[in-house]
């Protein structure tokens, strides 16, 4: 078996291999160059827009470590309704007293200092005190401000920016590992259908028919 023979071989099965691979592909032809493969890419590759709403999360927590130097303002509101109004019962009261008098307002004959005792009793009715209504209303407002916290608010805010340049590395290196995938891809794609349209030439220009009979070439 010469030179010629075994290119020749070697075109057909790899000429065989791009045929069933590229099969699907011959019925519909699509010829992009490569920006628009990676323009393609980078809308529809799930880890970039992972990547995208990575950053999104951190500036967002960014922001919000940002509100520990402003203060900190709470609103409550209730009400509450009662099947009666509340009140408090106040039981009858008696009671008995000793009062002293001049004795000549009842005598006047009587020595002057002369001094009476008169019993007396007090009834203080049950009373009904009503203590609130059945409805009631309650409102709340607080504001809190904190005046020295340790460097913890100064922690917090690094970190979060800390995270926010993260996220946009990460977010940098994926686009970067898809644009380099994506590449290889298209240059190895380019490079074999060159190899297949050289291989196409080496045949014609050959001439040569291939019978295998008894495992040998003729």
């Amino acid at each position: 078996m010469n030179r010629k023979h075994t290119i020749s071989i070697f075109c057909l099965i790899l000429l065989v291999f791009l045929n069933v691979t590229t099969h699907a592909e011959q019925n519909e032809p699509l010829s992009i160059n490569l920006e628009q493969c990676l323009n393609i890419a980078l809308q529809n590759n799930h880890f970039q827009k992972i990547s995208q709403l990575s950053v999104k999360m951190a500036e967002a927590q960014y922001n919000q470590a940002l509100s520990a130097y402003y203060p900190d303002i709470s609103i409550g509101f209730s009400a509450t309704r009662m099947d009666e109004s509340s009140n408090f019962i106040f039981p009858e009261e008696i009671s008995q007293y000793q009062i002293q008098l001049p004795a000549q307002i009842m005598n006047p004959a009587l020595p002057a200092g002369t001094m009476i005792s008169m019993p007396t009793t007090v009834t203080v009715p049950e009373k009904d005190v009503k203590l609130m209504d059945r409805d009631t209303l309650i409102s709340r407002a607080e504001m809190t401000w904190p005046l020295f916290m340790g460097g913890r608010r100064k922690a917090i805010v690094e970190q979060a920016s800390i995270g926010v340049q993260a996220a946009k590395i990460y977010s940098q290196r994926t686009d970067m590992q898809l644009i380099h995938d994506i590449s290889q891809k298209y240059y190895g794609a380019i490079i074999a259908r060159t190899f297949e349209q050289e291989c196409k030439t080496v045949m014609d220009v050959s001439g040569d028919v291939i019978t295998p009979t008894n495992g040998k070439i003729k």
